[in-house]
């Protein structure tokens, strides 16, 4: 590395002490390979648990910032993380992972190999507070991304913005880059709503303007998935709002007339239906794409109306 480079990690928080707590202790042990200088800055969303508390245990071993942010909402929290950071770089992940050790150096690494890119992202396994059902298991790749894993290989490919995207648990944006295109507050984790995607938002509007995307396998964490998300309701939950992500992110500001039409919302009755009897006939490798696309399409409609 020709020349020292300055890394923000950031981490955006809300009533999560106890897995706050983990997460910061693993980077009490992270390694920083030379030439690399690096804050680590959390953003406190309104918590009123004792996440002020965790904090202060850390201020002697890590080169922490915490922010303040009353404002709810993820988008709220990250945007406060790109106005408050001073790295070349700032890399994202939550306040309910683990963190390998060579995390922070896995993306000095892509960023020397790769200058001219302006993000990245690597990979997220699920680590659950218990073992999920035999139903999910039968299912799980059909449904991984709602517990936030991103497999995409050993080899470092680019990402093209549709299918292969970075998730938010994981992933570093060139701060020039990122200060131009502000997260969408409509958008991203809040008390009461599934509306995710912020960061999908972020890669379309780079990826738009010619920037550059790529994966980066060893830069691993793991994520807490607990066991409360180990139904259908949850799942049905997660895709309603992945259709209400989708119809914001493809919103011209107009209500189409398909969207407002009785035959939109027939289908819509349709797709339920089909998902209800094939829930009591069917296996689950069978009926879990008709929850896929019923609670999607609700979720979807639900937006534009």
């Amino acid at each position: 590395m020709s020349a020292r480079r300055k890394l923000s990690v950031a981490i955006c928080t809300w009533n999560r002490s106890a897995l706050l707590r983990q997460t910061l202790a693993d980077f009490t042990a992270i390694e920083i390979p030379a030439g690399v200088d690096w804050e680590l800055l959390v953003v406190n969303n309104n918590c009123t648990d004792d996440t002020s508390r965790v904090l202060d245990t850390y201020r002697d071993t890590l080169p922490l910032t915490v922010v303040s942010e009353p404002r709810p909402g993820l988008s709220h929290a990250r945007n406060a993380a790109v106005t408050h950071c001073n790295g070349d770089f700032i890399l994202f992940t939550d306040d309910d992972v683990r963190v390998e050790r060579g995390w922070l150096a896995a993306y000095a690494g892509a960023i020397d190999m790769h200058p001219s890119a302006s993000f990245f992202g690597g990979p997220i396994a699920p680590s659950f507070e218990r073992a999920p059902p035999a139903w999910l298991v039968q299912v799980w790749p059909r449904v991984a991304s709602a517990y936030g894993e991103r497999a995409l290989g050993a080899v470092p490919l680019r990402f093209d913005g549709e299918k292969l995207t970075p998730f938010g648990a994981n992933y570093a944006v060139r701060r020039r880059d990122q200060q131009r295109h502000p997260y969408d507050t409509r958008l991203g984790a809040r008390a009461g709503t599934l509306m995710l995607g912020e960061e999908i938002g972020l890669v379309r509007a780079l990826l738009a303007e010619g920037g550059e995307g790529w994966w980066v396998p060893d830069a691993r964490v793991a994520h807490h998935v607990p066991a409360r998300l180990l139904t259908v309701r949850y799942l049905r939950r997660y895709f309603a709002g992945v259709g209400a992500m989708m119809a914001l992110l493809d919103e011209s500001g107009e209500v189409s007339d398909a969207d407002r039409s009785f035959t939109a919302w027939r289908l819509a009755l349709e797709q339920e239906y089909d998902y209800r009897k094939a829930r009591l006939r069917e296996p689950p490798e069978r009926w879990i794409n008709d929850l896929i696309v019923s609670s999607m399409t609700w979720g979807r409609l639900r937006r534009r109306r």
